[in-house]
């Protein structure tokens, strides 16, 4: 190959330049800021997991210079996966490399479940009941003690009880 004078000095000072193009922009973010609601979610990116919620990753992994044909429909986007909530994918915006990438999860209930009582358990004795009116009349004060019924219901029922003798 054959060289000009002076051409080393040029291509020095050239090379920055050119290579500045293909560089980074400074105003806009070198990683993206991913979180989602429940958090613990699993982040997957291009078919790899890349750790849970919260989280960051560089954008070259979510937006990468070359990848296999067949992941073509997978370029940008990135899959929240968590064990109580159904998956999530959602698409990198640009709002979303400003401000960041927040995934809500739709998820079941996760309360734990009622487990029923086996048939082997004998069930809860059940409290005797005193039809008597004595036992009518005490049961009725205790319940007004509780608060369980009002003053008027309470003089309604002990006439009721009073009036059946």
């Amino acid at each position: 190959m054959k060289s000009f004078p002076g051409s080393k000095p040029v291509l020095a000072l050239l090379l920055p330049i050119l290579l500045a193009g293909c560089a980074h922009q400074s105003g806009s973010p070198a990683t993206l800021a991913i979180d989602s609601s429940p958090s613990g979610a699993e982040v997957q990116v291009m078919g790899k997991a890349y750790g849970t919620t919260p989280t960051r990753l560089p954008l070259a992994i979510i937006f990468p210079v070359s990848y296999p044909v067949e992941q073509q429909g997978e370029y940008g986007k990135v899959h929240f996966t968590h064990p109580e909530c159904a998956p999530l994918t959602m698409t990198v915006s640009n709002v979303a490399l400003e401000s960041g990438l927040y995934g809500k999860l739709a998820c079941q209930n996760t309360r734990p479940a009622v487990v029923p009582a086996t048939s082997q358990e004998s069930p809860a004795p059940r409290p005797q009941i005193d039809n008597t009116t004595r036992g009518r009349l005490l049961q009725l004060d205790e319940l007004k003690q509780n608060g369980l019924i009002s003053d008027t219901e309470y003089q309604t029922i002990r006439q009721r009880i009073l009036d059946s003798l």
